[in-house]
């Protein structure tokens, strides 16, 4: 994706004009309109509205992968910044990596900012899963690289205008009902474009690193960046052998309200992944 670049034109002190430097735009869509969107959300604290858009990417990256959502909530304290929420998914293996970064990239444009320290922190459990999940085959100043580099990944998906609205959606309702169930997540994310998953193992194996919602590094820094991430995606390839219990996701699907063709479905979209005759090694389970 290319970045745009804008001219602009400012008078001196003796009235003649000079040719700025070309300002160089972020790829990142204009911010969430709490204005634009409707009465419920108009009335809402922006903060309000991006801790729900945060359990919303949740939600539309868990569909994309063609995983079910057995329910969602998101309850907001008196305080200010005091929410809690969570989105109930069953075991992905590496994939969960989409699921765990796209509440803060989610999160990042419901307050239209390229980076924040503060999300971050309140994501403790997002980055403690993503953490747990890649310590047995990274470093931890190459797991730092590979989050940023995954959080531009998902924003390449979460930020393109149609998928964004349904994320929007999704928050509308979850901030107007608290807990929403299997039926009604469905519902709201029927749209949402699944993913063929081994199309986003190539995604997640490609060391390209863009930086477009991170914070800003020098040029020393982001060459150490790039140099972590293509050592982080020489690692990670055996990761994808790892396929989830099977029998923890049947346990997972039988607590749900799904019927035996539904269950057919999922586990033949999903998890026929680790199944592929094409593999060079047997996949093993986690």
């Amino acid at each position: 994706m290319k970045l745009k670049e804008s001219g602009q034109r400012r008078p001196r002190q003796d009235g003649a004009s000079v040719r700025c430097k070309p300002v160089v735009k972020s790829i990142m869509p204009a911010p969430l309109s709490v204005g634009t969107i409707t009465p419920l959300i108009r009335k809402a604290a922006r903060w309000k509205l991006a801790g729900a858009c945060h359990e919303a990417g949740h939600a539309i990256v868990s569909r994309h992968l063609g995983l079910p959502i057995r329910e969602a909530s998101y309850e907001v304290g008196e305080s200010k910044g005091e929410a809690k929420g969570q989105v109930m998914v069953p075991p992905c293996g590496i994939f969960e990596l989409w699921v765990n970064v796209a509440g803060c990239v989610a999160e990042l444009l419901a307050l239209g900012q390229k980076d924040n320290g503060y999300i971050r922190f309140c994501a403790i459990s997002d980055g403690a899963r993503l953490h747990q999940q890649l310590s047995q085959y990274l470093e931890k100043w190459q797991i730092r690289a590979y989050r940023r580099k995954l959080e531009n990944d998902v924003a390449e998906f979460l930020y393109q205008p149609a998928i964004w609205k349904c994320v929007c959606r999704f928050a509308e309702e979850l901030l107007r009902s608290g807990w929403l169930g299997a039926k009604d997540c469905t519902r709201l994310t029927d749209d949402v474009p699944k993913a063929n998953l081994a199309e986003v193992r190539r995604t997640m194996l490609n060391p390209t690193f863009h930086n477009r919602i991170g914070p800003r590094f020098g040029r020393k820094q982001l060459l150490a960046q790039k140099q972590w991430v293509r050592e982080a995606v020489e690692r990670l390839p055996s990761a994808f052998h790892i396929r989830p219990s099977l029998e923890v996701v049947m346990d997972w699907l039988d607590d749900g309200d799904y019927s035996s063709d539904e269950k057919k479905k999922l586990l033949s979209d999903v998890y026929a992944f680790w199944l592929q005759p094409s593999w060079s090694k047997k996949p093993r389970e986690a």
